[in-house]
């Protein structure tokens, strides 16, 4: 019987939920929505019936007569609390192997009190032998002890519950949290830079709404991460203030329509039967290119405070601000660096439309997460007690 995995993105403009068949062969997508996002103002919930309602839609739309045993959920920086803690455990047979580093894992998940708050996702960041020798991939390597740092997530616990009552009425039998890091290192997995992702430093930049999320990745860890506050939706406000326009959805749709990140020669005119009146399109232009070398500017200081300058350091674009056309070439020239959009393998899908929209990269990425509970192998402790005696 076939297994049906769901993945969900609740964003500032957009709720993206996506389906996929699991099987022994990987991840197959085979459907995948979007709706404007309601009830959520920035992050936090302003309408728990209408979220509720929109949620289980998207459920029932995408279900249909397939059974969803587990649903995914990407949550967004402001949910979150986010701390560093460092723990140190012994290598037990002096060679570091996977159970040593699944011990670290217990010992920090053993340290942590939830109380309130609920541990969503913890990642390793770091790792150092015998506190002195630091390394991005412990595996094989000799020593005594190992530090390893890790990334520690969690939320509100009343909140997740919220979302995980919704689905589990819907039949769902398990419900997943994941921080966005987490999901945009399966789709970067998932895509054809997932080689590169295990070997160089790269980083990930989101362009949302709201915010701008950005992401360090090497030799296969999330290093760094950092979200800026002020995201491309201010693009609509600059649009609406200088051309005077009565609402904003309507500089939201030029700028979609006709929105350029770099100035061009040409000077067509844009009518707006609306208003009864035409812009210039260069003028448009300016008003995006101001904006976006602000934001971008702002992107390319944090890679410099992380050391991410090197022309070989990739940096790759994603999120609804990234379809603005120029908005890669825009980055390159600020950074000195190539700029691209992260591609799906054909594998996980062919349908090229999905494959070329950024705001379906998050959820792609979330239904290659999962959800291990660590256990040190029974081997562990025999290991253990041959390495006492070496």
């Amino acid at each position: 019987m076939a297994e049906f995995i769901a993945a969900l993105d609740i964003g500032a403009d957009k709720i993206v939920m996506a389906l996929a068949e699991v099987s022994e062969q990987g991840c197959r997508l085979c459907d995948i929505t979007m709706i404007a996002t309601r009830g959520l103002e920035r992050g936090i919930v302003t309408d728990k019936e209408r979220l509720r309602s929109d949620l289980r839609y998207m459920v029932q739309k995408l279900g249909k007569s397939r059974k969803i045993s587990i649903m995914n959920i990407a949550l967004s920086y402001k949910l979150l609390h986010i701390s560093d803690y460092k723990v140190n455990v012994p290598i037990h047979r002096k060679i570091v192997k996977e159970n040593d580093l699944l011990a670290a894992q217990l010992k920090c998940r053993g340290i942590l009190s939830e109380g309130s708050e609920e541990l969503v996702d913890l990642l390793p960041i770091g790792y150092k032998i015998d506190r002195e020798r630091r390394t991005r991939c412990p595996l094989g390597k000799s020593g005594k002890t190992i530090d390893v740092r890790f990334r520690i997530y969690t939320a509100e616990k009343q909140y997740l519950d919220f979302l995980r009552n919704i689905f589990v009425l819907e039949g769902i039998d398990e419900v997943a949290f994941y921080p966005d890091v987490r999901a945009y290192m399966g789709a970067l997995s998932l895509s054809s830079t997932g080689q590169e992702c295990e070997e160089d430093m790269q980083a990930l930049v989101d362009l949302g709404g709201a915010h701008i999320g950005i992401y360090l990745f090497a030799h296969g860890l999330a290093i760094e991460e950092l979200v800026l506050p002020l995201g491309c939706d201010v693009i609509d406000r600059d649009i609406t203030s200088r051309f005077k326009l009565d609402t904003i959805q309507l500089a939201r749709k030029l700028k979609k329509e006709y929105g350029e990140s770099i100035k061009v020669p040409r000077n067509d005119k844009i009518q707006l039967p609306e208003l009864k009146k035409a812009i210039d399109k260069i003028e448009l232009t300016a008003v995006i290119q101001s904006r976006m070398e602000e934001l971008l500017e702002g992107v390319v200081y944090q890679l410099q405070q992380w050391n991410c300058t090197q022309p070989e350091h990739k940096i790759y674009l994603t999120g609804g601000g990234s379809k603005l056309v120029g908005a890669d070439i825009l980055l390159e020239r600020l950074s000195g660096q190539q700029v691209s959009i992260p591609m799906i393998r054909n594998d996980v899908t062919t349908d090229v439309k999905l494959v070329e929209t950024p705001e379906c990269l998050l959820v792609l990425g979330l239904l290659s997460c999962t959800q291990r509970k660590p256990s040190v192998e029974k081997e562990g402790f025999f290991s253990f007690m041959s390495g006492m005696f070496k």
